[in-house]
């Protein structure tokens, strides 16, 4: 499920991003492919907008790496887009060439001065406008998603960036080792930034 935040239960929806978030549903909806989740539903209740996805019964993002590297060898290279929020994954990759990508310098100065590695580089931009020259075997980004201001034009940059495997999810987790993690909504792109 995906929702519109409105701030609070009776608060009036924006016209400008209800408009945006029903083409964005419209969009979805439009699109059929078997790697892709389904759009279910555009829902309201009082001045709450959301709408429903297929339910994926599925392994979780290490569950998948490892799957492909049951199947067709070794995932050797991985690009991490919104690095902030899956910082654990850069020790789980030591041995592999990991790129993670933020909007905030400050999660990617923090990931460079605890997580240093030979193999790993953290970028420090958007991946819509600056995508990395180097291709990478899968492309992921967990959270992200409700914080992109395109979301067509970023599934798009990372199909760019893949040479083969693209892993998006919605998940919101929380690594105890970062002091705090808060985000701030912007007016301007109607969506959420790291502070």
């Amino acid at each position: 499920m995906k929702t519109l935040p409105t701030g609070g239960r009776d608060q009036e929806v924006n016209a400008d991003k209800l408009y945006r978030f029903r083409r964005e549903f419209r969009r979805l909806s439009e699109v059929n492919h078997p790697n892709l989740v389904g759009m279910q539903t555009l829902e309201v209740d009082g001045s709450q907008w959301f709408f429903t996805m297929d339910l994926i019964d599925g392994d979780d993002f290490l569950n998948f790496v490892k799957s492909l590297d049951s199947k067709k060898g070794v995932v050797e290279s991985l690009l991490d887009v919104g690095c902030g929020l899956a910082v654990g994954y850069a020790d789980t990759f030591a041995d592999r060439r990991y790129v993670g990508m933020d909007l905030s310098g400050k999660e990617t100065e923090w990931c460079r001065q605890n997580h240093p590695n030979q193999k790993h580089a953290y970028i420090t931009g958007d991946v819509i406008q600056e995508q990395p020259e180097e291709k990478f075997d899968v492309v992921f980004s967990q959270g992200t998603i409700d914080n992109s201001y395109d979301m067509d034009a970023m599934l798009r940059a990372m199909v760019s960036c893949s040479k083969g495997w693209i892993y998006l999810t919605a998940y919101r987790g929380w690594f105890p080792d970062l002091p705090e993690h808060r985000y701030t909504w912007s007016e301007d792109t109607t969506c959420f930034y790291n502070d």
